[in-house]
């Protein structure tokens, strides 16, 4: 048994929401339970998938396009989609839906086309996007707590920048603080003003990390009333947005493609434009 936010922060983490568009739906839909052990995963909720997940166990169903797109005016036994979400919470089955992020996520169903079609090559988005909801953690820390604070930081995901893990710039400084009467201050005397030695410590979070993070921040940080600032970051990612554009390593026959396709079995497929023999850039 998983807790569910922890599965749904897992999904998260590869599929951020900020890189949904503005007018999707995605998110945790229906909540129906606090632990997950089954997960399944469908295109879309319909009576199969509901008569599936139901004879199977399933804690979780993990959906592409969410359910709940428009809101609820009524709830009626009438209406066939609440009808579905009244059986799924009856059943202890949560849902979670992940629509657009997972079409521009990297790694996501762009790429997955790419895979799927044994595209070889240099890929990049055919639309970039610029998303946000990350952000930037800084704090004061006394050079003796350095290292248990920033252990503390990681644990919980902090500083993981791409392939990178484990991420911080640091500045040393001088702080200085005067103690009221009632403080209890790690370093210094109330009443007193004190001048200290500090590092400057800067990591970026994601936010499905960031609750996490400043709990040990506060637990570990040495200081009776830390400084601590988080700012939100709009980052910019090369390798995440709309479709995706592949300059092939080397020219590929349209035959070679056209046979490609056909073995995905997609129901229906249509061309349009000029046919060429080989392709160089898709």
């Amino acid at each position: 048994m998983e807790p569910l936010q922890n599965v749904v922060r897992f999904f998260e983490e590869i599929f951020p929401s900020s890189l949904a568009l503005p007018e999707d739906r995605v998110g945790l839909q229906v909540q129906a339970k606090e632990t997950v052990e089954r997960v399944m995963v469908a295109l879309e909720l319909n009576p199969q998938v509901l008569k599936k997940a139901t004879r199977e166990k399933i804690d979780l169903l993990y959906l592409h396009h969410p359910p709940l797109w428009e809101p609820l005016s009524r709830l009626s036994y009438l209406d066939p989609l609440f009808s579905i979400l009244a059986e799924l919470y009856f059943q202890k089955i949560s849902v979670l839906a992940h629509h657009t992020n997972l079409d521009l996520a990297p790694g996501g169903i762009a790429d997955q086309w790419v895979k799927l079609l044994e595209l070889e090559g240099s890929t990049k988005p055919l639309l970039p996007v610029t998303h946000g909801r990350k952000y930037k953690v800084v704090t004061f820390v006394p050079p003796s707590h350095l290292d248990e604070v920033l252990k503390a930081l990681f644990a919980q995901g902090a500083g993981i920048i791409g392939n990178y893990e484990e991420c911080a710039f640091f500045l040393p400084g001088t702080g200085t603080f005067l103690p009221r009467a009632e403080a209890r201050p790690f370093i210094g005397t109330p009443g007193q003003r004190e001048t200290v030695e500090e590092i400057r410590v800067e990591v970026e979070v994601m936010p499905s990390r960031l609750e996490k993070v400043l709990e040990a921040l506060h637990k570990t940080h040495p200081y009776e009333q830390p400084v601590v600032d988080v700012y939100p970051l709009v980052t910019f990612s090369s390798s995440a947005g709309l479709g995706r554009t592949v300059h092939l390593s080397s020219p590929l026959p349209w035959e070679v493609f056209e046979k490609r396709i056909a073995s995905l079995a997609i129901p229906r497929t249509e061309f349009f434009g000029e046919r060429k023999e080989t392709l160089q850039k898709i």
